[in-house]
């Protein structure tokens, strides 16, 4: 994955796909503030579960598949970014935590697009080197504190 093999015409492409999709995210806030608190709930809420984990799946791949397809997959972004997001808000509500999840998200890889290009590697490092050694630690600490709690 890199983000330099994008011209700057697909890049407003890209961003304008990515926009329509945030906002569409946006109409499933109630349902996913309601869902955390598990199926039952969510039902009670009038929530129709298999629709709303079909809007879930249908927005959520639609973008990943649009940022793959011009940026090539970059490793551990899509899991760590949401839990470092999660750590610096310590809010589960998600018209907070959405975008917060993007502002992370544009930062962590803007720094780690920066780290590959510094002048003191021969050559440009890849994208996946640099999100893998931010990105793993942070999924393995998340494992393991799971796994602690129960």
């Amino acid at each position: 994955g890199s983000f330099s093999g994008t011209s700057l015409n697909q890049t407003y492409g890209i961003a304008g796909f990515i926009i329509l999709m945030f906002f569409s995210s946006g109409f499933l806030i109630k349902p996913l503030n309601a869902n955390i608190l598990g199926d039952q709930y969510a039902r009670s809420m009038g929530i129709s579960l298999s629709s709303f984990r079909w809007k879930v799946i249908l927005i959520t791949g639609l973008m990943a598949a649009i940022i793959t397809a011009f940026c090539g997959p970059i490793a551990f972004v899509g899991m760590a970014v949401p839990h470092i997001a999660r750590l610096f808000i310590r809010s589960s509500d998600h018209i907070i935590l959405i975008p917060a999840c993007a502002i992370t998200g544009m930062i962590i890889c803007s720094i780690c697009s920066i780290i590959t290009r510094l002048p003191l590697f021969e050559s440009d490092l890849p994208l996946n080197a640099v999100t893998s050694l931010m990105g793993a630690p942070i999924v393995v600490w998340i494992l393991i504190k799971q796994n602690r709690w129960k």
